[in-house]
């Protein structure tokens, strides 16, 4: 069966499967478009590179999605548009009247991080940098790292509540560390609102992953003198943190 580079109708259709591009002047319940698919309102949208909506009631899959509103879920890389209390899962959500706040925290073990969220009320994005001092009876090289992260939120009167799963590629010294240097994070938050501001308090279950021995987020969580002689180390520890939220 030889599928049409373009379909394209003034009215409402079923099912629309076009090569390149499928485009619905009226409402579309399937539409799958090689590189987009355009309707004024869809059930389900599937595209190569770009789907746009004026209303979505079920789902939109593609590298860019783009609706004015959302009932239901976008899944891609940039997401566009939708409900603040709708769902969108991508590396950038742009959500008319969701959230974008800015966090500064310190934590138990002096790691402080600086984080931004943004998406909707109900699942955010969050992107982060991060550094720890070195110190005098222990490691001398400077941390500093940078990650990304997703997860749920909820409202709890004036309570916001966020937990995250966060990736940090950490570094140490003047140096970007060319080691497997990962720093996965499970973040729960707790952010009351006191006027402009909120008071931040939580706690993180860290996984420290490194084959570089000389790392000082493992060398602070070793006895002086331990050996490491595996190839990749894993250190596991909790950590608790305060902060301020904008």
């Amino acid at each position: 069966m030889t599928r049409p580079l373009a379909v394209v109708s003034n009215g409402s259709s079923n099912i629309q499967l076009g090569g390149i591009a499928s485009v619905a002047g009226g409402s579309a319940n399937i539409q799958v478009g090689g590189i987009t698919a355009v309707a004024r309102s869809a059930n389900f949208q599937l595209a190569g590179l770009v789907n746009v909506a004026h209303r979505l009631r079920g789902v939109q899959l593609a590298p860019i999605n783009v609706a004015r509103e959302v009932e239901g879920v976008q899944v891609g890389i940039i997401n566009v548009g939708g409900s603040a209390d709708g769902f969108s899962f991508g590396l950038i959500n742009i959500v008319p009247g969701g959230r974008a706040d800015l966090e500064a925290t310190i934590d138990s073990s002096s790691v402080g991080t600086l984080l931004f969220r943004h998406g909707g009320n109900r699942w955010h994005n969050v992107y982060g940098v991060g550094g720890h001092p070195f110190t005098e009876s222990g490691p001398t090289d400077d941390v500093w790292m940078y990650g990304l992260g997703f997860g749920p939120s909820w409202r709890i009167a004036h309570t916001r509540v966020d937990l995250e799963a966060i990736g940090w590629q950490v570094n140490h010294g003047a140096r970007h560390s060319t080691d497997i240097s990962i720093l996965g994070q499970l973040r729960l938050s707790f952010a009351h609102g006191i006027g402009p501001f909120a008071i931040v308090a939580g706690g993180a279950l860290n996984a420290y992953i490194s084959d570089d021995h000389s790392s000082p987020l493992l060398l602070e969580r070793r006895a002086p003198g331990t050996m490491m002689e595996e190839t990749v180390t894993v250190e596991v520890w909790p950590s608790a943190f305060v902060g301020v939220r904008l």
